[in-house]
């Protein structure tokens, strides 16, 4: 995939958010479709890899203990973040430290690489992680209020330490995450770009952990089955069907512009790329879903935009990679 990283990053935001409206489409029929739709996915890309000649009868360009790394921590994220949610973390407290993967991937490029930035950046940053927090922050808590939940006032001490407990957890995956970015920066730098294969693996290694899921995954496409019928022509489809068809492709062209991205742009860009899809993907679902669009969500549009024009100030795409 030759393409420029301006068009690499165009195709990254208009899949993504396309992928989060199918996706909302089908949580809000079944909210615990999450697994299922997950593995869809992994499954989706990993049978597209398959695809390519030969690509089990040769071995893997990077060796298999580097891929069966990312894949290791990409379980033990997954692991801790849910379970953050068991210890009855609030969403909306949630969602702000999720929001902070860029000043977590800033930090670890200065202490593990050893990067230096320009001010631009790290002012750019810092507006971008507070714009997306006030904006996340406004969205969910309507949702918040209207579900009953616990405020941390009304807890206990007890409920307290156990969301303590929590909060500690979804930043250690905050913190892991970012390095999975990094390592995966080094592991090109080490093996060089085998974009394809790298997806191939990173999606094929963790298939088999969803055995374990395997009755609820079988409910879950049963329940689809059953879903309003969408016409598509002459044909009559399961709804929930066609979303999740189209999750998948679009997951699919998503997930290969963010490794394309990640084998040319330093993790830092690919952060702040991903952090701006997941930006877009939230206003996009509040217009498309006839949301309310408060003050607060201007305020956040306005630092985001402000914090990635800042960014983009720097010569940092492809020309610091070089250098470093």
């Amino acid at each position: 995939m030759g393409l420029a990283v301006p068009v690499v990053i165009f195709v990254v935001l208009v899949s993504c958010c396309c992928n989060v409206v199918f996706l909302e489409l089908m949580i809000k029929q079944d909210p615990g479709a999450g697994t299922t739709i997950t593995f869809v996915q992994f499954l989706f890309v990993s049978l597209e890899g398959l695809m390519e000649a030969g690509r089990l009868k040769r071995a893997p360009e990077i060796p298999l203990q580097k891929y069966m790394r990312l894949v290791a921590l990409f379980f033990v994220v997954s692991v801790i973040s849910n379970y953050a949610f068991v210890l009855d973390v609030p969403m909306p407290l949630a969602l702000i430290i999720k929001s902070g993967s860029l000043m977590t991937n800033l930090v670890l490029g200065m202490t593990i690489l050893k990067r230096r930035y320009q001010m631009s950046q790290y002012i750019g940053v810092f507006l971008i992680t507070v714009g997306i927090s006030i904006a996340t922050l406004a969205s969910a808590s309507a949702k918040h209020i209207q579900s009953g939940e616990h405020t941390l006032a009304a807890m206990s001490l007890e409920g307290k330490a156990k969301v303590l407990t929590g909060v500690t957890l979804l930043v250690l995956s905050l913190v892991l995450a970012s390095g999975m970015g990094i390592i995966q920066e080094l592991m090109y730098k080490e093996h060089g770009k085998h974009i394809r294969e790298a997806m191939f693996y990173t999606h094929a290694l963790p298939l088999p952990g969803f055995l374990m899921f395997a009755p609820g995954i079988w409910r879950c496409l049963s329940s689809f089955s059953l879903s309003a019928p969408i016409a598509l022509g002459p044909f009559a489809l399961p709804s929930m069907w066609v979303y999740l068809m189209l999750n998948a492709v679009t997951q699919y062209v998503c997930i290969r512009s963010v490794f394309t991205l990640s084998a040319n742009c330093p993790s830092l860009t690919v952060t702040l790329v991903v952090t701006l899809r997941k930006f877009l993907s939230l206003v996009m679902s509040i217009f498309y879903f006839q949301n309310p669009f408060t003050l607060y969500h201007w305020m956040g549009t306005g630092a985001v935009f402000l914090g990635t024009f800042l960014f983009s100030l720097s010569d940092l795409l492809p020309s610091r990679h070089k250098q470093d």
